[in-house]
């Protein structure tokens, strides 16, 4: 356990500089070549062109938390793989974490895009992308650092009485993603579009702990309770095992990087509907990441005991044979509810709602947007959702042939909250 928490942390260090959500404020941008990464059914408008970009295509980081976290710390670095490529979380201390006072909720997503390319027609619009993703949460009591982690983070031999903590779950995955977009306008009222992808993992890992009890037996010796499900499986990182008593023990302390290689495979699709009931009004639907991923190698197993003696903390989580979970995993999907309205005494101001739901997320935005002159567009939004309130703010410039576009969904209003995205296009006519 003392080396299975900053393995956790690590993984959730690695999802925020892999990949990012999509912005939701740029939604409501008066240019639809960002509504696409939230609604592929987003109506297709404007003149025929062919685009691409190689590392310079949409990314983003996100961070949603409920705690109090010392530091947070947001960077771009270029690189040749993405436009957004660090997102860096500093926290001083396991100790300045106690300060938790609620139930504790954690969301880290990010989605670099290596490459892209496509074309638009006056009606319809496909396009190839491959993209690094990630997506990472941890949900716990208020007491999972305060009582829990510090203590069990000591030496066992100073540990007395018993302590324990109900329903927490981790989950961490990072994936390539290879996607085939199209969308259609159907008439003059509707149009459709999806995504189909097909996923390659290099790191997944998650723990769900129903209950754990660890503590001193009457004996003097160390003992726990355990109701848990856990996997891990990379081809980027290596944890070594060694058989006690019958049992698998995985020892993170130990834990070396690997070779490259995938260890996942899966598909996902995404879909989404615009209609137009009246004038200046959109209404929309999207459904996006509903899919399943299979994770090789590492281990996927159940844990149920009560009353075993361990001597390590590792102990606690040692296999038994047999009990193996499920290896499919279902992604992290969205589920988003869109309305617009353009003001029809000014075409270039519009204003708009947006709700998103996911397993461990639910939003409703309000957003606006002004076009005040034809090369810029400007976009405001306000959010509530079960983090608290935050205000986002999104900026887009297009010039001939290129469309450049910078937004924050999350700045830090009631919660430790942040949200960042870069996005930058190249076309020419097609």
């Amino acid at each position: 356990m003392r080396r299975l928490m900053p393995t956790i942390a690590a993984a959730v260090l690695l999802a925020v500089s892999a990949n990012a959500q999509e912005s939701k404020t740029a939604f409501f941008l008066d240019n639809c070549l960002y509504a696409w990464n939230v609604n592929p059914g987003t109506r297709v408008e404007g003149e025929p062109y062919r685009f691409f970009s190689i590392g310079l295509g949409n990314g983003s980081a996100s961070l949603l938390a409920s705690f109090y976290a010392p530091t947070i710390n947001l960077g771009a670095v270029p690189s040749m793989f993405s436009s957004w490529s660090a997102f860096n979380l500093g926290l001083a201390q396991l100790g300045d974490l106690v300060n938790f006072g609620i139930d504790n909720r954690f969301l880290a997503g990010t989605s670099a895009q290596i490459f892209s390319f496509g074309r638009q027609w006056e009606d319809s619009r496909y396009s190839v992308s491959l993209n690094s993703r990630s997506d990472t949460r941890l949900n716990a009591s208020f007491n999972f650092i305060r009582d829990f982690v510090l203590d069990l983070n000591g030496d066992l031999s100073n540990l007395s009485g018993t302590i324990g903590v109900d329903n927490v779950g981790f989950r961490s995955v990072h994936y390539l993603e290879l996607c085939g977009s199209y969308t259609r306008n159907l008439g003059d009222i509707a149009s459709v579009g999806g995504n189909v992808k097909l996923l390659l993992g290099y790191f997944g890992m998650g723990l769900d702990i129903n209950t754990m009890r660890v503590g001193v037996f009457p004996d003097g010796g160390f003992g726990a309770d355990l109701n848990a499900g856990m996997f891990f499986s990379s081809s980027v990182l290596t944890v070594p095992s060694t058989w006690k008593d019958g049992r698998e023990v995985y020892d993170f302390s130990s834990a070396r990087l690997g070779g490259l290689g995938f260890s996942g495979i899966g598909t996902a699709v995404d879909f989404g509907l615009n209609v137009q009931p009246a004038s200046g009004l959109t209404l929309g639907l999207s459904v996006l990441d509903f899919g399943l991923m299979y994770w090789g190698g590492g281990f996927d197993a159940r844990l149920d005991y009560s009353g075993r003696a361990v001597e390590s903390k590792n102990e606690i989580f040692a296999l038994e044979p047999g009990g193996r979970g499920s290896r499919f995993k279902m992604l992290n999907y969205d589920i988003h509810l869109s309305a617009q309205y353009r003001m029809p005494f000014y075409d270039g101001w519009s204003v708009g709602m947006l709700g998103t739901y996911q397993p461990y997320f639910r939003e409703v935005r309000l957003g606006t947007a002004v076009t005040p002159v034809k090369y810029i567009s400007l976009a405001l939004s306000t959010a509530f959702n079960n983090f608290g309130i935050n205000v986002g703010t999104a900026l887009n410039v297009r010039l001939p042939g290129l469309s450049l576009y910078l937004a924050t969904d999350s700045l830090n209003f009631s919660r430790r909250m942040t949200n960042v995205t870069a996005g930058l296009a190249i076309a020419f006519p097609g």
